[in-house]
């Protein structure tokens, strides 16, 4: 590849990597909030599962068993009440999604991975074109410009991550980035990335 291919070739690097660490950013609050909105459709559809069973169960038919036949009377108001509790607590619970509105920020964050993962794949493919140096010059330009100008395009449409969450993102990216580059060397490398972040902290303390 002669040198003005090369430089192209670091342009496009660098393009790649800044949409691979925004994915990675992206993909993990779309991972966070996801698994909140599950969790919140499946507390959600338990509840009203119980909630059913209870209501269409007779209630000398549940106490039988525990031999409580004679309290009924006593313990029908408080089952009411408990019936009611739980219809509110699924109340609460679908509110509370509907206000951080986690399903459309999962939603949202995903469709944010599949603009960036397009993206990267439109670099690769202009990337391999420069190593087989099948483009012109002046067409390498005028796609770098069409790449830079997607870029900028799919940051202003894309939701916004906040600082602490893209910096943790970030250093993940790297450190999954760096187990890699070990584990081609060694395939018996641990790939715990919470473990591996411990050692270099422990390591950077060692240091100073």
């Amino acid at each position: 590849m002669t040198e003005k291919f090369e430089n192209y070739g670091n342009i496009l690097n660098r393009y790649e990597n800044k949409a691979e660490k925004l994915r990675e950013a992206h993909s993990d609050l779309y991972a966070k909030y996801k698994t909140l909105s599950d969790r919140v459709t499946v507390f959600t559809i338990i509840l009203s599962a119980l909630i059913t069973f209870l209501s269409l169960t007779d209630l000398s038919k549940i106490l039988n068993p525990l031999n409580l036949n004679d309290y009924t009377n006593k313990i029908s108001p408080y089952f009411s009440l408990l019936l009611a509790l739980f219809g509110f607590t699924i109340f609460v619970t679908t509110l509370s999604n509907y206000i951080f509105g986690w399903q459309d920020k999962y939603l949202k964050h995903e469709s944010g991975v599949r603009l960036l993962t397009n993206y990267i794949t439109n670099v690769k493919d202009l990337a391999d074109s420069l190593d087989k140096e099948s483009l012109i010059e002046a067409e390498i330009g005028r796609k770098i410009e069409e790449i830079n100008e997607k870029y900028l395009s799919i940051c202003e449409i894309l939701p916004l991550i906040p600082d602490q969450e893209f910096l943790d993102s970030k250093q993940r990216y790297l450190i999954k980035r760096k187990i890699s580059e070990e584990l081609e060397k060694d395939p018996c490398t641990d790939t715990d990335i919470k473990e591996y972040l411990k050692k270099c902290k422990k390591n950077r303390k060692m240091q100073n």
